[in-house]
């Protein structure tokens, strides 16, 4: 309990502080409001500029992104293509080198082996 009253009686002393400051301030000006709110205006204006630049900025790489997936997504299927054609000529090779292999051996027989 003690713990308690002590920080209470802490906190309520910072109130008291907090308050003496708040009073000791010197109210402001009519001027200086007037001033706080043309450059709270001007902030805002640039807030909204940099919002508007953000947003087309976002649209423009938006546009980017759909052209570089449409590009990945076209030369992907011309990859496959090519790796199916590639392995269409392998196959064809092996085709023609078996059958030039039974060719030379029914070839050799008939002309002779050369030493």
């Amino acid at each position: 309990m003690r713990d308690i009253t002590e920080i209470e009686r802490r906190i309520a002393a910072a109130f008291r502080r907090a308050n003496a400051a708040l009073d000791a301030a010197p109210a402001g000006s009519a001027a200086e409001a007037a001033d706080l709110r043309v450059a709270l205006e001007s902030e805002r204006e640039a807030n909204a500029q940099l919002t508007e630049r953000v947003r087309a900025i976002k649209e423009k790489q938006e546009t980017v992104v759909a052209g570089l997936e449409r590009t990945v997504a076209r030369l992907t299927e011309e990859l496959e293509a090519a790796r199916l054609e590639l392995q269409a000529l392998r196959a064809r090779r092996e085709a023609d080198l078996a059958e030039m292999d039974a060719i030379l051996g029914e070839l050799r027989p008939l002309i002779g082996e050369v030493a």
